[in-house]
């Protein structure tokens, strides 16, 4: 098949990039920016704006499917407009310009935040869920085929997201667990992710469909603060700030923020409390049933892997 990525720089775009070309795909990627590293793959390399629907049709041109992963990612600061443009109006003009081509499939790259509270209080799952509107509005028209995948927070090698900074943050000992400890994450580690992504690439019972893609099972946050010092061989160290606490010292931190109209985001958010302070676990019985998902990689094998590559790296 002839492919079409967006978002091919990001964390998931590069190893989607990868998988594809092992599988034998003709790819072409769409990008915002010149990216050295990606042009050295064996892959055709478009730089263009979202907001050029010319130059989005001519790279839709002879494409067989669609995975749009660009987007703005849940970063403090970034203004509603900016996530609407990028994350919604983006994922539109790029429809428009794969139904004038006839793709055969569109797979958008949601996020599990449209679905996780308090995604209305948070531009981010806020523009994601929008942008899902649009692609079950083109679905539902049928002007063409489309899939959404909403993954959970996914790592592994190459990552530079919320477990990459969790484990600099445990080896350096400055890590805080924010309430007792005993709620549930669940994490995706990245080669299960692609095992999904995958899995509906031309697959018919896919369209039209929306599915969740995490990893085997929850885990503990303090299970997982522990797991991470075992790996590091680091001495187990649980710190703990009661809710009660933390969540006003955020609002603070915030408020002082924004006054001083600071771009960094604060050590502590009421954002990255909803994130890792609150029970989240996935049912992917549909993705399972439908596609034959079944992730393989537990945490110890992830986490190992992931901090393997972070010393190889020497990030650690």
């Amino acid at each position: 098949m002839k492919i079409l990525v967006t978002g091919a720089s990001g964390f998931m775009g590069q190893k989607l990039v990868d998988e594809l070309i092992n599988a034998g795909h003709e790819i072409r990627i769409f990008l915002r920016h010149k990216n050295k590293q990606l042009t050295k793959l064996s892959v055709e390399v478009v730089v263009g704006q979202f907001n050029d629907q010319i130059c989005l049709n001519k790279v839709c041109q002879n494409i067989d499917v669609i995975y749009h992963l660009a987007a703005i990612r849940d970063k403090w600061g970034t203004p509603w407009q900016e996530y609407l443009e990028v994350n919604v109006n983006n994922t539109k003009n790029l429809l428009d310009a794969a139904v004038k081509s006839n793709v055969k499939q569109f797979i958008y790259i949601s996020s599990i935040s449209v679905v996780t509270p308090p995604f209305d209080k948070k531009y981010y799952g806020q523009s994601k869920k929008l942008a899902e509107e649009v692609v079950n509005k083109f679905q539902l028209s049928g002007r063409i085929n489309t899939t959404i995948i909403r993954p959970v927070i996914t790592y592994g090698p190459n990552d530079n997201g919320m477990i990459y900074k969790m484990i600099l943050m445990i080896k350096s000992g400055k890590f805080v667990i924010i309430g007792n400890g005993q709620n549930t994450v669940h994490l995706c580690y990245i080669d299960d992710l692609m095992q999904g992504l995958l899995k509906v690439l031309g697959n018919s019972k896919a369209y039209g469909k929306t599915y969740v893609l995490p990893g085997p099972k929850p885990i503990k946050i303090n299970d997982l603060v522990l797991m991470i010092n075992r790996i590091l061989n680091k001495k187990p160290n649980l710190i703990h700030i009661p809710l009660i606490i933390a969540k006003p010292i955020a609002y603070v931190i915030e408020k002082i923020y924004r006054s001083l109209n600071l771009k960094n985001e604060p050590i502590i958010s009421l954002n990255k409390i909803n994130t890792i302070a609150v029970n989240r676990s996935f049912d992917y019985d549909l993705t399972q049933k439908e596609l034959g998902y079944e992730p393989k990689f537990d945490y110890q094998i992830g986490l190992d892997k992931t901090i393997d590559s972070m010393r190889k790296n020497k990030l650690i």
